[in-house]
């Protein structure tokens, strides 16, 4: 819902901006604050550290010092401040990863090993926790794709003493409820070898030969253009012991494999054995290896050159080895064509891994009486939830598609119309989630959760497809040659892992990536509240020329329209006063968009922010602003060194870190509530007095500190312009007046 009546005064405006001057390197991806020090916390992937600003002064932000991950892993992935402690993830290369303790000035404190891929993290509420999302993510070949998990660490004891033991790590595969609705998906097999043979530069390729006997095999051959393996005793070979080897192969990381080749032979005498080896040193030398003869599994040619097939040949007791196949031809004619022919070709090693392998956690979001986190399983399409007290999931939610049919639903899905069109599509639209918050409402726990939509993209398995390059079903959608033209949806990217309802090949459904919108679900999965196609809307009437620009460059109109569109990325909570607002941050066009979710079921729109010149061309200099938005933070104004709100942006492409401040909003309990002082007179022109001798703040309509007095029962009003004002005291509690 639309709403601009009422709410005009209420701005983000921005106020400084940190410059990494690093362009596209994602030197500004995460962001925390720590409010007894007053500093910023910033995770920077390209050198691997965490910068440290001082926000002191929130006009001036200045870079304090950094800190260097090098010696703790691979990667910074997130970082989390909590009363002068911090939290940063760290992703070791093919192993576990690491959560690293400092105090605010960047000092060790102690490290502990969590899953793999720690992607995020965040402190509980009290800050006896801290709550990690592993994701777990597979390789590009799909050889190592380790279990998505979440770890849970106990700092109750403070983090300079935490140790292994305070971490409880659980898979989110543990979960045994029902996967009805939650996508596990992936490579039907993934393959760590093949070999065909038809790379003639190599001959044998992936294979060597040993002869124990005789030299007469002669191991690479063709027949019309088909290349192979083949070992020929026919002619005046008398003996033979002749060894085909691959190359070391990794199936350390499968839950199971098989191997499966083909054979064709032709005459008679001598004999073909498939062997295996998982202690062979890959020297070319099987003499010193043990192996074990498999031959009785495989199905092999008959003779006459037919193409055999040997089945799959289960690998499964050499599970987290390395290993290599053979084949061993021994012949003992007597010369004369006494010895088979035998050809080898096509030979492959699959694996798979475990449906734990395919859950993939990527944001923590934590109840707020610290009892429960909810995290999103972006790929997955799913919220998982997890009891903090003893680890265990409690559910999977399965988040399900947004109906792009329906009005208000609408999107621009093409890239290749040269206009803004916002319509409807007989498109379901997957949630697919990165970032997620949530909050308690009226005693009522809620899910916020940015749709941004995400794609499993790899070397050895990918779901992404153009619309108009695959099949629809004719009686689905009988104007397919219409909806498939580049310019209506056929340029739209579409999942191919389901669709296709009655496996026959076209597609019955068709499903997008991400719901282009912010979506409140109930805390059972349910939706309350979706924005709809808000978010196009709104940036089509405040950027028409630069509609769903990407972040990389400007002069882009509609560059992302075909590719989830301005791509929800973050989203972030705060409570004002009596209301509740949510600011969500796109990645692609950019900027934050601010809800007020007082009333869940019924948010309404209340401004946008982008802090992006499209009049810059050279993406590089610091004159662009900020591109790719990857988080935001608010501050309350209890927090900040000058009594305002503010949200912070870190942005992954520009490598800033920019604040805004929140203007237009009371940061105040009703004023009605009943208070233990008074103030007279009201309305006032010079001096406000007060019953009670205290603390007092006084703001004005903004939110912006007009003075702070103490130990005092007196406020001095006579500079303050005419209009509305409010006092309140340490404990909240807060009056209006009105200066004449």
């Amino acid at each position: 819902m639309l709403s601009a009546i009422g709410l005009a005064q209420v701005s983000l405006d921005h106020v400084s901006t940190h410059f990494t001057n690093l362009y596209d390197e994602s030197a500004a991806e995460i962001v925390t604050y720590d409010a007894g020090s007053q500093k910023i916390f910033f995770s920077n992937a390209f050198d691997n550290s965490v910068g440290i600003l001082d926000f002191s002064d929130p006009t001036n932000l200045s870079l304090l010092s950094t800190i260097n991950l090098n010696p703790y892993g691979d990667g910074v992935n997130s970082v989390s401040a909590f009363d002068g402690m911090l939290a940063v993830a760290v992703e070791v290369d093919g192993e576990p990863g690491m959560v690293v303790f400092f105090d605010h000035d960047g000092n060790f404190q102690s490290q502990v090993e969590v899953g793999y891929l720690p992607d995020m993290l965040a402190f509980s509420h009290d800050g006896n926790k801290v709550v990690v999302a592993c994701e777990g993510e597979p390789a590009s070949d799909y050889l190592m794709d380790p279990v998505g998990s979440v770890a849970i660490i106990d700092v109750s004891g403070g983090v300079a003493s935490v140790t292994q033991g305070d971490v409880t790590i659980t898979e989110i595969g543990s979960y045994t409820g029902s996967l009805n609705g939650v996508r596990i998906f992936g490579p039907e097999a993934i393959y760590a070898f093949e070999e065909t043979f038809q790379d003639t530069a190599m001959e044998l390729n992936q294979f060597v030969t040993f002869n124990e006997l005789s030299a007469g095999p002669k191991y690479y051959d063709s027949f019309m253009d088909d290349y192979f393996a083949e070992a020929n005793g026919f002619g005046d070979d008398t003996a033979s012991i002749d060894w085909l080897i691959s190359d070391l192969i990794d199936i350390t990381n499968f839950t199971d494999a098989s191997v499966s080749f083909y054979s064709a032979k032709n005459f008679s005498g001598g004999s073909m054995d498939f062997l295996v080896s998982d202690d062979y040193d890959g020297m070319g030398d099987p003499t010193t290896a043990t192996w074990d003869t498999l031959t009785a599994m495989a199905a092999w040619s008959p003779g006459g050159y037919l193409d055999t097939n040997s089945g799959d040949i289960s690998l499964s007791s050499y599970i987290g080895s390395e290993i290599a196949v053979a084949f061993l031809y021994k012949s003992t004619g007597n010369g004369g064509g006494n010895g088979a022919l035998w050809q080898i070709d096509d030979i492959v090693v699959a694996g798979s891994h475990s449906d734990a392998s395919n859950f993939e956690p990527e944001y923590v979001a934590i109840s707020a009486d610290n009892s429960t986190a909810f995290v999103s399983l972006q790929e997955n399409n799913a919220v998982a939830v997890v009891n903090l007290s003893n680890g265990n999931i409690t559910d999977i939610l399965p988040l399900g598609w947004k109906d792009h049919s329906v009005d208000g639903n609408g999107l621009d899905a093409s890239d290749k119309d040269d206009e803004v069109n916002i319509t409807t599509y007989p498109f379901r639209g997957l949630y697919l989630p990165d970032a997620i918050a949530t909050v308690n409402i009226a005693g009522t726990d809620y899910i916020i959760t940015a749709n941004e939509g995400d794609a499993r993209d790899y070397d050895a398995y990918s779901e992404e497809e153009r619309l108009k390059d695959v099949d629809l079903d004719p009686t689905a959608f009988p104007d397919a040659a219409t909806l498939q033209a580049d310019e209506n949806g056929g340029r739209i990217n579409i999942t191919t892992s389901m669709g296709d309802t009655d496996g026959d090949g076209d597609f019955d459904e068709i499903y997008t990536y991400g719901a282009r919108s912010f979506t409140i679900w109930d805390a059972s999965g349910n939706v309350v509240f979706d924005s709809g196609d808000d978010f196009e809307q709104i940036t089509a009437t405040e950027y028409p020329a630069d509609f769903n620009s990407g972040n990389d460059e400007n002069d882009d109109f509609e560059g992302r329209s075909d590719n989830k569109g301005p791509e929800p990325e973050a989203v972030e909570i705060a409570t004002i006063g009596d209301k509740v607002y949510a600011f969500i941050g796109l990645e692609r066009i950019g900027g934050v968009m601010m809800y007020d979710i007082t009333d869940p079921a019924n948010a309404t729109f209340v401004t946008y922010v982008n802090n992006r010149d499209f009049s810059v061309m050279d993406p590089e200099t610091n004159a662009i602003g900020d591109l790719g938005c990857e988080d935001v933070l608010f501050i309350d104004s209890a927090s900040s060194a000058d009594g305002n709100y503010y949200i912070v942006t870190s942005n992954e492409v520009s490598g800033t870190v920019s604040v805004f401040q929140i203007n237009g909003v009371v940061g105040t309990k009703d004023i009605d509530n009943a208070t233990k002082w008074a103030l007279y007179p009201n309305p006032a022109n010079d001096v406000i007095k007060l019953s009670v001798k205290g603390n007092y703040r006084i703001t004005d309509l903004s939110g912006r500190v007009m003075g702070v007095v103490s130990n005092t029962n007196t406020v001095d009003v006579c500079s303050y312009n005419a209009g509305v004002y409010f006092i309140s005291n340490n404990e909240g509690e807060t009056k209006s007046f009105i200066k004449n």
